[in-house]
């Protein structure tokens, strides 16, 4: 998108780049999430490393249905195509 943008392919809407940022950061959050829970173990050597006191969970994992994202409740408008309102 931001490329689109900087190569004046489509014109932004007024406050595009700190939205674009805050679903970037929003993006690697969950990204992160899912890699943490698809290699725990590299997880916890990685924040034993920076000298973190990771410990084993006392409860089952979570329910995977609660790592649903409802994207439907976040309508954006970050840009126009070129020309068009």
């Amino acid at each position: 998108m931001e490329t689109l943008i900087v190569e004046g392919i489509i014109v932004p809407h007024p406050g595009w780049k700190r939205i674009l940022d805050a679903d970037r950061d929003e993006f690697r959050r969950r990204q992160l999430r899912a890699a943490i829970r698809n290699d725990p173990d590299t997880a916890v050597a990685a924040l034993r490393k920076l000298k973190y006191d990771v410990r084993e969970p006392d409860l089952a994992p979570s329910d995977p249905a609660q790592n649903v994202v409802d994207i439907s409740k976040r309508p954006r408008t970050l840009f126009s195509r070129k020309g068009k309102p």
